[in-house]
């Protein structure tokens, strides 16, 4: 076994620990103290994840005299996005107490790593860079994305239980004690505010990176495009919520629909250009494309739409709007009884 493996396995199993202890704390809320335990295993994982990136920066630096953030590849991609996607939840949880989530949190970050286990094992030794991973745009670039996406993915997961709870039923009473829909809805937003920024800065810096690799600022590669129709996706949320009112359900399901866009642009479009065999000057992030991934995709891609759009019986009523003057509706405290 490579050793690099060895860290990934760490953090799988660490973290899928955690997994199933934040499902038996949903379960059964008299045992929420076990969220602390679950918390604790996720900072192992992470530390494992962690040390291996800066292991494998030291083998470029070694072999290429120089920085190289390791995130050239899918394999990498894939590490870096998960590991990220835990610590912004950790620091989300310090600061608006968010811990009852963590089981939703976890599942692509854990499907991250089994994939990478399953079928890019073979990826994880140091790959070939292309001069134009040598840039000292690249880092910055990737860097700001990823945060965004990792942004994205929790304001996703928070607008997922409100479709649940909301639309579908689907509730567990130790999130619904401390998080109440409107509270929800608000925190969906606020995820959203501080992920937009940094995907616009992403875009921009990407552009001055493609500028200098290729010597053009835009070129309408499948994974430019889908950046750019994320970025339209979100503009049009932030701009439903601040010009419209938008609140509660549609809301909820704009923004959970509108990560599609995130999950085509991160790893979507990698795989099937690598299927239809189109060209992209992002075919360095290509990983393989099985049947089962196909399946994993689509699942995700279709899952939100489904979620939104298939017939309930339940009748659901939107979140009445903001009245004009309050402040209070942008509240992230708890309900009085959950504190």
């Amino acid at each position: 076994m490579q050793t690099s493996l060895v860290y990934i396995l760490i953090a799988l199993f660490a973290w899928g620990f955690a997994f199933l202890l934040f499902v038996y704390a949903l379960l059964l809320r008299r045992h929420l103290k076990l969220n602390y335990v679950a918390s604790a295993l996720l900072l192992v994982g992470s530390a494992s994840l962690i040390y291996w990136l800066i292991a494998r920066t030291a083998e470029y630096w070694r072999q290429y005299q120089g920085f190289v953030l390791p995130a050239t590849n899918l394999f990498e991609s894939i590490v870096f996005i998960s590991l990220l996607v835990v610590l912004f939840y950790v620091v989300a949880d310090l600061l608006t107490g968010v811990r009852e989530f963590g089981a939703y949190v976890l599942i692509l970050p854990l499907a991250g790593l089994v994939y990478l286990v399953a079928h890019l094992s073979g990826e994880a030794g140091m790959p070939e860079l292309p001069p134009a991973l040598k840039s000292y745009w690249l880092p910055f670039h990737i860097i700001t994305m990823f945060i965004s996406y990792a942004a994205f993915t929790m304001a996703a997961v928070v607008s997922l239980y409100y479709i649940l709870k909301v639309r579908w039923g689907i509730g567990f009473r130790a999130i619904d004690l401390k998080h109440d829909p409107e509270r929800i809805d608000r925190l969906s937003y606020y995820l959203v505010s501080i992920a937009y920024p940094f995907l616009t800065a992403g875009i921009f810096l990407g552009a001055v990176w493609a500028d200098q690799a290729w010597g053009r600022y835009w070129g309408w590669d499948p994974k430019e495009t889908w950046s750019a129709i994320t970025w339209l996706l979100y503009t049009l949320y932030l701009h439903a919520r601040l010009a419209y009112g938008w609140r509660g359900l549609r809301a909820a399901i704009f923004n959970f629909i509108a990560y599609d866009a995130v999950i085509i642009t991160f790893i979507g479009v990698n795989l099937l250009s690598s299927l239809a065999g189109i060209e992209s000057i992002h075919s360095y992030a290509v990983g393989k494309g099985g049947l089962i991934t196909l399946i994993v995709l689509f699942a995700l891609i279709v899952g939100p739409l489904v979620l939104a759009f298939w017939p309930t019986r339940r009748r659901v009523r939107n979140a009445p709007e903001r009245p004009e003057g309050s402040n209070s509706a942008y509240s992230l405290d708890p309900p009085k009884d959950a504190r």
